[in-house]
């Protein structure tokens, strides 16, 4: 294949080689050079950590992210005391939108996360979202990869270390589907009573 050098110094990569290699707009690319050739690598699997508003983001490098993590630069615990006026429940789907930038949700998610890191509200998770939370992040099909060691980290940081953790029991599972269905609540992030 060819393709011309526009006067700026920039190639159009062919369509079929982008999509081969999953090269996006974004993408960083790596020049080397060998002899008489020029090759191209796209830069995989690396991360830049970037600080905003108190809030430290892991973004994938050269493009501003298709993931992010929002890990809380303080490990203190959240400010709001055990008998806050308002108690929030998030389920998995919450969370992971919350922490993957490229879920189609996240912005309505991640107001929630920004709110519980702050304190704004008693965050309540149950132990099996935790677990399945983890499972959702560490394998999700993003590009680069979430790291198990990554998807621990988001959830230590950002979920385990301001969250109530409960224990639901069969009973108590069926009792909260109640409340909700009873007052026309999809499970997602919800007060509890």
């Amino acid at each position: 294949m060819e393709t011309i050098v526009d006067k700026f110094g920039r190639i159009v990569i062919p369509k079929k080689i982008r999509n081969e290699h999953n090269i996006e707009p974004g993408t960083q690319v790596r020049i080397e050079e060998k002899d008489d050739v020029i090759i191209l690598i796209p830069v995989r699997g690396e991360h830049s950590l970037q600080s905003k508003d108190g809030v430290l983001s892991i973004h994938r490098r050269g493009d501003g992210g298709y993931w992010r993590g929002s890990f809380k630069t303080s490990r203190k615990k959240s400010p709001v005391s055990r008998k806050a006026e308002m108690k929030v429940l998030f389920d998995t789907s919450v969370i992971v939108a919350g922490l993957v930038e490229a879920h189609p949700m996240h912005g309505r998610a991640f107001r929630w996360v920004k709110q519980a890191i702050v304190g704004k509200f008693e965050l309540v998770v149950a132990s099996h979202t935790i677990a399945e939370s983890y499972a959702v992040l560490s394998s999700l099909p993003v590009k680069p990869r979430i790291s198990p060691l990554v998807a621990r980290k988001l959830l230590r940081e950002n979920i385990v270390s301001i969250c109530k953790i409960i224990s639901l029991t069969p009973i108590k599972y069926l009792n909260t589907i109640n409340w909700l269905a009873e007052r026309s609540l999809a499970l997602a992030s919800h007060t509890m009573p």
